[in-house]
């Protein structure tokens, strides 16, 4: 049981570091069109394209390190808000493209959830 929880564990953690990492340096990257889609398509400044890569970049070592449990537990509650919003956004918007944050929704939920688990459902 314990096995299958870290397995599941480390699954989801490492789809969610590599999906989200890719958006990052995606926005990175690629600022010119991810600010223009930002403001024609989904309305948000483009200023906040930066931010958003940080704040990511940040998420990911919280979720690779956990050296601490408040922050780690703070880096899974900002990826789901974070997904959670941008589902809201790409269905606001009309877009197609919902899917994707929906899946990263699953996943980031998952790699909580197991990760709660795993430490037996303690306060972090």
């Amino acid at each position: 049981m314990k096995r299958g929880i870290k397995i599941t564990h480390r699954f989801t953690t490492t789809l969610v570091c590599l999906l989200i990492g890719a958006s990052a340096l995606t926005y990175i990257l690629r600022y010119e069109d991810v600010s223009e889609t930002f403001v024609q398509e989904l309305h948000f400044p483009s200023w906040l394209v930066y931010p958003m890569a940080i704040a990511k970049i940040a998420a990911i070592i919280m979720l690779i390190s956990k050296f601490n449990k408040t922050l780690t537990e703070w880096a899974y509650a900002g990826l789901a808000f974070n997904m959670l919003l941008a589902v809201g956004a790409q269905l606001s918007s009309g877009d197609s493209q919902f899917i994707y944050p929906t899946i990263a929704v699953i996943l980031v939920f998952g790699s909580y959830f197991s990760w709660k688990k795993m430490l037996g459902w303690k306060e972090a």
